[in-house]
Formats: structure tokens, sequence, C-alpha cells
């Protein structure tokens, strides 16, 4: 039998992830299948936080024409197909309920949040970057907790580093302003 048999394909993977025994936290890397570590508390914290800032934004009243997924699978790289699960993805141009209940797509986000929040999420950071941005996502936020750092890493500019005190802010969604404290902030009701 040959390697190549033994490849999962995208569409595969997308079938299978719920019933692998850790379902939840498995990427597909050119066909096989790579398991993370379960996430930390402060994985969790980061994307609660993520997801306030951004709903703050998208109100009714808003003409906010981006969509922002949690967790939605990412094919970065065909034949052999990898598929990435960053933490945030912004999409333009779709509707808000578009990609719902969807374990991936091959639509390309605008932007991608990546929580490297242990060894397993933090190994492979500078790969990830590579891969969306060959995919064509213009913009990657590396989160990473043990630094209380965040790293934005655009197509049209070098890399910025964004630390304790500073506002987070790129090219892709503006509006989007973040102050790199509140990512890492737990919510007093959590305490």
């Amino acid at each position: 039998m040959s390697l190549k048999s033994t490849l999962l394909t995208a569409d595969e993977f997308a079938a299978q992830r719920p019933s692998l025994p850790d379902g939840n936290w498995t990427e597909l890397v050119q066909g096989a299948v790579a398991t993370l570590y379960p996430p930390e508390p402060v994985h969790g914290t980061v994307v609660m936080n993520l997801s306030k800032a951004i709903a703050e934004m998208v109100r009714p009243e808003e003409s906010i024409e981006k969509v922002a997924c949690f967790d939605l699978g990412i094919c970065t790289e065909t034949s052999p197909d990898t598929v990435r699960f960053p933490a945030v993805s912004i999409f333009e141009g779709v509707s808000p309920f578009e990609l719902t209940d969807q374990t991936l797509t091959s639509m390309t986000p605008l932007s991608v949040m990546h929580v490297a929040s242990d060894a397993s999420r933090r190994a492979n950071c500078a790969e990830r970057v590579v891969e969306f941005h060959q995919a064509g996502v213009r913009e990657v936020w590396i989160i990473d907790p043990n630094e209380q750092a965040v790293t934005l890493l655009e197509t049209t500019q070098p890399p910025r580093v964004f630390r304790e005190g500073q506002r987070i802010g790129g090219d892709v969604w503006p509006e989007l302003e973040l102050l790199v404290d509140d990512l890492f902030a737990e919510p007093g009701w959590y305490r």
C-alpha cells in the first residue's frame, strides 16, 4: 500500500473529525491528522474577549460587512490537503450565517487570529503564517498568552508586535481596536 492512499482529503477529514478521539483538537497537515493539546483556560479567555470585542462592533444598526467565524477549518494547502483551525477567521462578502455549522471552508478569510496557548499551538506558528499568507489571507494575528503579546503579520507590512498597554489594530478591520491587556483579562465573574 502506498503512503498516498493513507492520506486524507479535507472533505474526508471534515467527515471524520467529530468521531476522532480528540476531534475538536485536531487539524489536517499534508493529509495526516495532527492532534493538538486541549487548550488551557487562558485560550478560552482570549477567545471570549475577542468574541466580546467583535460583538460590540457588529450591531444591527451598523453597516459592517465583515463576519467573524470561530474554530472554522480553513483549507490552506491542497494535494495533499492541510486544514487549520484558527480561533477566529474574519470574512468579507458573506452573509452572517453562511458559514454557520460548517466544519471547514475553501473560502479565504481576510484575517485569522491564532491563539498560541500551549506547546502544540506555538510549535508551528511560522509554518501557519506562511500557509495562511500563501492561501491569500492578508492578516494573521498570533496571540501569545505566555508573552502577553500579539504579533500582527500582514502581507503589506513588516511584522508588528503589540504588548501591554498598546492598542492592536490592523489594516483589514481598522475599526477593531483592542488593548493587549483586554485580550488576556479574566472577566470579573470568572474569579
